[in-house]
């Protein structure tokens, strides 16, 4: 027995061995795969396919994932919206061809694959690919593939876009949460209209679009080549349109994915550090939010506020513009019709608008044609042609949405706009004639609509008495003053005399009301509360009760669905905001309607408890109104007026009761009531959020839909029933109960019991505060809900620590959209030596500001705007940052429970909140993105990181596969001595990880304490006050920089330089402890040591000045001497004219020389060979620019082939040798910071089609005058040398001249 036991044990060991070594990756259709650890795995090892169940949940579905990595990456799930509740699930392949998922083997599927085409013998195979494929048997066809149907991820052979022929849409869609893998919000596909663009949806609303391919790129975005990771691919041709990708080699694994959140990005899996690496994202920057300026207006992420009207153009609503609400865009500033004079106006490097069209007219074949045709077609706003467009004439009609400006430094196409020709007429010669400037002009508020008197004599018949309607008692003299009937008035007309066409609207719900109670609103009393009529029957229907309001005599039994829709309806129309009332019509379809599906009312108007009189009470009654009591007179068109009859007239003369915004100790608020600021800005009260059961004590905005909630008292420990009571307790402190009379929250202070007379109010800030009514101090507060804010900073709320207090204000987000405890992410002020904001989530920092110089955050954020007023204390009594606010705009700053934090500002107009800006408004905000010791230059995508000058990567070859986590380390290691020199970087400041300050030294005696201790690798000024004061000094590692490029000197004066400490042989300069930067001189005896007495073996060739020679200095260091020859019949200046030929603009102007100056060189060199010319004395017949001017124009022009020599044998190598030219104008650029450093540009060549930053203007941009003459003076003695250095090699060209 014991052996049979044995035998047993061994078979299935056996069998289990077998089956981990020879996984299957097909299934016939006698074959199943069931829910109890079954698998395809695909032959090569790559791919897997089976049942599974997502983070936290419980469901099963079955779906393909990576094999071979640590985290189990899910990128195609069959039954994504029907999912198994047990492990019951059985998966097989029909006879026809067909994949079902069956729960148990019943008959009906749960999932099928639904093919209608069949096959014979077909089998179900896992490709390698990662493809789940289903072949026909006989001809081994393909008659369904998962490839065709993409969830949310991309791998490398799907594809994204469309099958012209067959109608296949591929497109990704959203999981629902990392939880639920059904379909989610947000969809991108793409839309072939016009020039064919992928664009990203929430629903059926446009957040981004990559803009119109034009045979090149999208939208102005970098060239569509290959990087370090993969190979993008796009196809448009009559049959496909689409994007795919190819990893550019088997050993990398990248996905590209659309997540729950509406984000896209490239992520590649690395091995070593064992998670996923983002390689890029989409929409990253605030221009790529989809028409962020409205039509015809322009974004231009270089500019502050980003978003202005182009020339011709002024905003439509001058006021919101100012507030920085653009949605509402731009319009002609003279308009034009079929009839009128037009022309059109050149906009280049854009981002070209949505909606385009492709001209139905094949005999269009220049620009100049399609300019025609599109003066011939009156619908036609806008127009663009060329070659990179297929060659074909695009068209706008109506507004033109989402522009993007680049600018100079930026791919784009043009953009030929139509504008009335008295525009160009009118026009000056100004700096910048694309922009508009705002004046400072306002509009006045929404009233009633004018009508001339003839309109009105005509309407009326000239006031016929026939047309006499009633007359109510307004005497001439009074006609100043508001008139109506007392009950029946809307809140906007009887409060700020606004009309429009809701208000007859809300008179009609009161009567509906009326007539179903029995009772009239004025003067309406209930023994249990003082709420008017239209608060009683609220109250009601909010209670689950509103049968009680029928009136009792009502003499004819009616259908109890009839009277709820009546009282749902009414309460429909005494809505507050007008904006949520329906329309008459509307109402007549309600009430019209057998079975109308009606949203739920929200609070009506004067929803308030009042202080009645006697006489007040005494009008209530149990009559119903009489019909002819009030009128509503709907008159042809779109306006409705309501006229007042008999002897209701009434002049409104008298005082609205608001509601209250105080509470004292023998008062309460409980469910349903409310406090309200005094100027109606905020609400204190009892509220659910989302869909939790939960009530909360909360503060929000009054006036704004949906509710928007800024603080939370009991966040961290919710009412479960609805029975909660805020009162004021004997020790004077707030104190939240439930319904069962426990403390859920207090305000827990201390000092309440001092308080003789306590009293709670809130603030028209949004501040609720507690304090003595009997202290005459004004800010006396005893505690404020601003010391403890929740998720939301309000103008007036301070970040940061107070001495006095004690307290360390921060920003915690919530936990979800339903639960408002606290979550993942704070935002705070990191109170060190120097302080700075921080986002982090749990305790890994995210993003930061930078440090605080004394006038504003190193990294440039959180400047004063229209819209904002920051200011920042720094003392010993408090370290707090707050926003002042600006009159007439509602704006907060918000930590989300996603990690997004930003501000907001509610737009009057739209009645929505739109984004400000983003506090992470690219890559280079992420939190030590590149790793220690090396910068992020968001201008380099899709490099992105470098390392310091006199550092390298850690890891090479994860650097160029962009994971730049490990950052970068030494060249060569400090000597610790006084022979370290610094070089000078205008960056966002190294985090302060180990730091050492004093407030007294300049910024010379900081850099000598710095030589002082070798742990020292930086240091710079600690402030930008009075030109730069104290000192500030890094130990150990240098992490979370970003290059800063100013635009403006005022910029200038408020960044920290930083210098980095360098090895003295890493720095090339004549006196390292003194002076900038320079060249080295060299003695002709070292000279002659080098080269061997310029021996002839060591010549490497000869040149018009005389030979060149090959030297070695003593440290080992190789160079190139280039020996001018007293024969030669070229001269001194001439050898000057050739060494400045090739100077960058740092040395040849100011003598200072870099590690970005041999890239000059270099780049001029490269143009040269490219061009066949050479840049010393270049001419050209159409302008005086030197050869670099020429390179760069062209490339701007888009017409670079140009610059290509004759003689070269272009067909086929078009792509390299524009990629040479691309990297050519890098390095000539005028900036050092810009140019690329010789690894990068060794990484550029050597990597095929790698996608690169646009060039900016060259070095000595200028126009010459190649007549004029200068005096000639001695420039290179003996002894004289230029070095230059090349890359990580160190190599040196010493041009030298002396007499042979």
């Amino acid at each position: 027995m014991e052996s049979r036991l044995s035998i047993f044990t061994c078979f299935i060991t056996l069998f289990f061995l077998l089956k981990s070594l020879f996984a299957i990756d097909t299934i016939a259709p006698n074959q199943t795969l069931r829910d109890n650890g079954q698998t395809l795995v695909s032959s090569g090892g790559q791919f897997e396919f089976g049942f599974f169940s997502p983070l936290n949940s419980n469901n099963r579905y079955i779906g393909i994932w990576f094999k071979n990595i640590s985290q189990q990456t899910v990128y195609w799930v069959a039954n994504r919206d029907n999912p198994l509740t047990d492990s019951s699930g059985v998966l097989m392949i029909t006879a026809t061809g067909n994949i079902t998922i069956l729960r148990n083997q019943t008959s009906n599927p749960v999932w099928s694959s639904n093919s209608s085409t069949t096959s014979n013998n077909p089998v179900l195979q896992l490709l390698d690919t990662g493809n789940l494929v289903v072949k026909d048997g006989a001809n081994q066809n393909y008659v369904w593939q998962s490839f065709d149907h993409p969830f949310d991820t991309m791998i490398p052979g799907m594809r994204l876009g469309l099958n012209l022929q067959t109608g296949e849409n591929w497109h990704l869609n959203s999981w629902k949460s990392v939880e639920d893998p059904s379909t989610g919000d947000y969809t991108y596909k793409l839309d072939p209209q016009g020039l064919p663009q992928l664009v990203l949806r929430r629903g059926t609303e446009i957040i981004f679009r990559s803009g119109p391919w034009d045979g090149i790129r999208f939208g102005g975005q970098n060239r569509l080549d290959p990087n370090g990771v993969f190979n993008p691919i796009f196809v448009d041709n009559s049959a496909l349109i689409y994007y795919a990708f190819e990893n550019i080699d088997n050993s990398i694994i990248s996905r590209f994915v659309l997540n729950q959140s509406g984000v896209i990005q490239h992520l590649s899996w690395n091995q070593r550090r064992g998670e996923w690496v983002v390689v890029a994202t989409i929409q990253t920057a605030q221009c790529e939010k989809y028409a962020l300026c409205g039509p015809n207006g322009f974004c231009n992420m270089n500019k502050d506020p980003v978003c202005y009207c182009p020339s011709g153009f002024t905003p439509k609503v001058a006021q919101d513009w100012n507030a920085l609400d653009w949605l509402d865009g731009c319009v002609e500033k003279t308009s034009w019709n079929c009839s009128s004079a037009t022309k059109f106006r050149l906009f280049s490097k854009l981002k070209l608008p949505d909606n385009s069209e492709f001209l139905a007219n094949d005999s269009v074949t220049s620009r100049m044609e399609c300019e025609l045709a599109c003066l011939n077609n009156c619908s036609c706003v806008a127009y663009t042609y060329a070659p990179t467009l297929l060659n074909k004439c695009v068209i706008w009609s109506g507004g033109l949405v989402d522009i993007r400006e680049f600018g100079q430094d930026g791919f784009g196409q043009d953009l030929y706009v139509r504008l009335a020709a008295s525009e160009f007429a009118q026009e000056q010669e100004v700096n910048n004639p694309n922009e508009f400037h705002l004046n400072s002009s306002e509009e006045d508020d929404l009233d009633l609509p004018l009508f001339d008197r003839r309109m009105v004599e005509s309407a009326t018949n000239h006031f016929a008495f026939t047309n006499k309607i009633g007359e109510g008692d307004q005497s001439e003299a009074n006609t100043h003053r508001i008139i109506g009937t007392y009950g029946y008035m809307s809140p906007e007309y009887a409060i700020d005399g606004l009309f429009s066409v809701k208000s007859d609207v809300f008179s009609f719900g009161v009567m509906v009301l009326e007539i179903v109670s029995g009772n009239r609103n004025r003067g309406f009393y209930h023994p249990d509360h003082d709420l008017n009529l239209l608060g009683h029957a609220w109250q009601l229907w909010n209670g689950g009760r509103p049968m009680e309001l029928i009136d009792p005599l009502m003499e004819k039994e009616v259908s109890t669905l009839e009277v709820l829709r009546c009282i749902q309806v009414g309460l429909l129309c005494v809505q507050q905001r007008p904006e949520d009332r329906p329309t008459m019509s509307t109402v007549l379809l309600m009430l019209d309607s057998d079975n109308p599906s009606l949203p739920q009312p929200k609070q009506p108007g004067f929803y308030t408890e009042r202080f009645l009189t006697d006489t007040d009470t005494s009008s209530a009654g149990r009559k119903p109104p009489n019909s002819n009591e009030v009128t509503i007179s709907m008159l042809q068109g779109n306006f409705h007026f309501l006229a007042a009859l008999t002897d209701e007239a009434y002049t409104l003369n008298f005082e609205i009761c608001s509601a209250a915004d105080t509470i004292t100790p023998n008062q309460s608020i409980s469910d349903g009531q409310v406090l309200v600021s005094s100027g109606g800005s905020f609400i204190l009260g009892f509220f659910s959020p989302g869909q939790s059961k939960h009530q909360y004590l909360g503060i929000w905005y009054q006036n704004i839909s949906p509710q928007t909630i800024v603080w939370v008292g009991n966040r961290e420990r919710p009412i479960n029933d609805s029975y909660g009571q805020l009162i004021i307790g004997a020790d004077g402190n707030l104190i939240l109960l439930d319904g069962a009379g426990n403390i859920i929250w207090s305000s827990n202070s201390n000092s309440a019991r001092s308080m003789k007379k306590p009293m709670a109010k809130l603030l028209n800030s949004g501040n609720l505060v507690l304090f003595d009514e009997t202290d005459t101090n004004s800010d006396g507060y005893v505690w404020q809900s601003f010391d403890y804010p929740c998720d939301t900073l309000l103008p007036g709320i301070k970040l940061g620590w107070d001495a006095k207090t004690g307290l360390h204000r921060q920003l915690t987000s919530w936990k979800s959209a339903d639960d408002p405890s606290p979550g993942n992410f704070t935002f705070r002020i990191d109170i060190g030596v120097v302080p700075q904001l921080v986002l982090r989530e749990g305790s890994t920092k995210k993003y930061r500001t930078g440090l605080w110089n004394g006038v504003g955050f190193n990294s440039n954020v959180l400047k004063p705007t229209k819209v904002t007023n920051p200011s920042f204390t720094f003392n010993s009594n408090e370290i707090t940052y707050m926003d002042r606010g600006t009159n007439n705009t509602i704006s907060r700053l918000v930590t989300g429970y996603n990690g997004f934090s930003g501000r907001y500002i509610w737009d009057k107009e739209t009645l929505q909140w739109f984004v400000v800006y983003e506090l992470r408004k690219d890559q280079c905000d992420n939190y030590g993105i590149c790793g220690p010791n090396s910068f992020c230059n968001i201008h380099n995508l899709p490099l992105l990181c470098e390392c310091l000058t006199g550092f390298i990567p850690r890891s090479q070859e994860e650097w160029n596969a962009f994971n730049w986590a490990g950052g970068c380390i030494r060249k060569t290691e400090l000597e610790c001595t006084k022979r370290d020199g610094f070089l000078k970087l205008t960056v966002k400041l190294p985090d302060i990880l180990q730091i050492w300050t004093n407030e007294k030294l300049n910024l010379k005696e900081c850099k000598e304490e710095c030589l002082k201790n070798c742990s020292c690798t930086a240091y710079a000024n600690l402030n930008v006050l009075e030109g730069g004061q104290g000192c500030l000094v890094w130990y150990g590692d240098l992490y979370d920089m970003r290059l800063i490029i100013s635009d403006t000197d005022d910029n200038d004066k408020e960044h920290q330089n930083l210098y980095i400490r360098l090895a003295a042989s890493e720095i090339t300069t004549r006196d390292n402890l003194n002076k900038d930067l320079d060249l080295p001189l060299f003695s002709l005896a070292t000279i002659l040591t080098a080269t061997d007495n310029f021996c002839s073996e060591n010549k490497l060739g000869e040149g018009g000045f005389g030979p060149v020679y090959k030297g070695t200095l003593a440290e080992g260091q190789e160079i190139a001497v280039k020996r001018l020859s007293e024969t030669s019949k070229q001269g001194i200046s001439e050898f000057k004219n050739e060494v400045i030929g090739y100077m960058s603009p740092e040395y040849g102007i100011d003598g200072l020389f870099s590690v970005k100056s041999d890239a000059f060189s270099f780049g001029v060199i490269v143009l040269e060979i490219l061009s066949g010319r050479r840049n010393r004395a270049f001419q050209h017949p159409d302008h005086h620019h030197n050869l670099l001017g020429h390179a760069w124009m062209l490339w701007k022009r888009g017409r670079s082939l140009e610059l290509m020599d004759a003689n070269l044998d272009r067909s086929g190598f078009e792509s390299e040798l524009l990629k040479f030219m691309q990297v050519g104008l890098m390095c000539v650029q005028r900036a050092p910071e810009d140019r690329p450093t010789m690894s990068n540009v060794v990484f550029m060549l050597s990597n095929e089609g790698l996608t690169m930053a646009e060039p900016r203007q060259p070095g000595f941009f200028i126009e010459r005058c190649l007549s004029c003459c200068t005096n000639e003076e001695e420039y290179f003695g003996i002894g004289h040398y230029l070095a230059v250095i090349l890359g990580h090699q160190q190599y040196l060209l010493v041009s030298i001249t002396f007499p042979t």
